[in-house]
């Protein structure tokens, strides 16, 4: 675009004249940008930047990751480069810019829609072309640096019958309080299988919402485990969540009536099984979710990053274990028994959402592809995240 200049500045070091002279300061002198011109510093003027410990310093990293997002405008670029580089130096190095930009700019822009830019400057895809899926497991690297997963329409058996040698119970760390989630002493839940038909397909996050995923988005990070840019997010609620997809929607706005969502809970299980009928997507026996999921058995006691262990036959990665996923669904413990075989959405209210897939603390048992948590909406815990859907609202 003529006539924007934008000068990054990563040598914030302090004056070499320092202890010479009293005009002398530490780090670099604040520099008023001109006009149509955007100067980028390492850090705050008067501080000092960090080398890091990398072939690149942490601004470099974090700056060369955000202006490869396709259809990022230089705004959302620098913002999510502060907050990166701000949580991974605990706060000591806060990036800053000094603009008299107007126009809009981006260092790769997507060819998916042209982009508008709304008062503020944020920069919005207006009627993003979304692929037509066809062949199951189809990877869509949308605009918004998410990639997702093509679900194909189909039918599978959801849920699982009790059975005396399984017996599931809802993770200690989610509530499942009398007076909160639970509406009966059947606290299983999980059956009886019915079948379920879903008659359109869906893109669906190929990982869980990672942490700089959520960053660029948001401009902040509320996990428990920080500073690992490609775990998944946690601590968010549902309604954090909410807010989450809010914004995509109103960045990446979709065209053919389709929408960025949570998934819903019969979605999520149909994904995850991808053909498969049994406890994990890798087979029965918890020697196959060692190879397919993060549990208490391998994750170290922590979430991991995404995208390590193997993926299912669709090509979804960490639907076992890592962290809880958010569905859409309200949750009532006898939906299973009156709910539709076509494209079931849950009840029409309620007081909890519903969770699936089981995280880096839980037992085998809870990463069943069955196995379902729930939770009031506003709760947050370190092993609660997301994963996005693109698909009919």
């Amino acid at each position: 675009m003529g006539g924007v200049k934008i000068v990054i500045l990563d040598a914030c070091r302090n004056s070499p004249f320092r202890g010479f002279s009293r005009d002398a300061v530490s780090g670099l002198a604040e520099i008023r940008a001109p006009h149509g011109t955007l100067i980028a510093y390492a850090t705050a003027p008067g501080q000092t930047a960090s080398d890091g410990d990398g072939e690149n310093s942490p601004y470099v990293e974090a700056l060369l990751r955000a202006m490869r997002q396709p259809g990022w405008d230089v705004e959302r670029v620098f913002k999510a480069v502060r907050a990166e580089v701000r949580r991974k130096t605990q706060g000591k190095q806060v990036p800053w810019e000094s603009t008299s930009l107007e126009g809009e700019f981006y260092f790769c822009r997507t060819n998916s829609a042209p982009v508008q830019t709304e008062p503020g400057g944020v920069g919005v895809e207006v009627g993003a072309s979304v692929p037509v899926g066809g062949r199951a497991g189809e990877v869509w690297a949308s605009p918004a640096g998410i990639r997702l997963v093509w679900i194909p329409p189909g039918e599978f058996e959801m849920g699982e019958d009790p059975e005396e040698d399984l017996e599931a119970d809802i993770d200690e760390d989610i509530p499942y309080e009398d007076d909160e989630c639970a509406e009966s002493g059947d606290e299983y839940c999980e059956g009886p299988v019915h079948r379920v038909r879903i008659t359109r397909g869906l893109w669906l996050g190929e990982t869980e919402v990672t942490q700089a995923q959520w960053a660029a988005v948001m401009g902040n990070n509320p996990s428990h485990f920080e500073g690992c840019p490609e775990c998944p997010v946690e601590q968010v609620s549902w309604e954090d969540c909410r807010v989450f997809v809010r914004k995509l929607n109103e960045r990446y706005r979709l065209g053919g009536g389709l929408v960025w969502r949570l998934p819903y809970e019969a979605e999520w299980e149909y994904a995850c099984r991808a053909g498969t009928q049994g406890y994990y997507y890798g087979g029965n026996g918890e020697s196959r979710l060692e190879r397919v999921g993060w549990y208490d058995k391998n994750s170290g006691e922590q979430t991991r990053p995404v995208r390590r262990l193997r993926a299912n036959g669709w090509g979804l990665y960490d639907m076992h274990g890592n962290v809880w996923e958010w569905c859409e669904d309200w949750y009532k413990w006898d939906y299973y028994r009156i709910s539709p075989v076509e494209d079931p959405r849950g009840p029409g209210s309620g007081k909890c959402r519903v969770l699936r897939g089981g995280a880096w603390d839980d037992d085998a048992n809870s990463c069943r592809a069955a196995s379902r948590a729930v939770s009031t909406p506003a709760y947050r815990n370190y092993s609660l995240g997301l994963r996005v859907a693109v698909g009919a609202p």
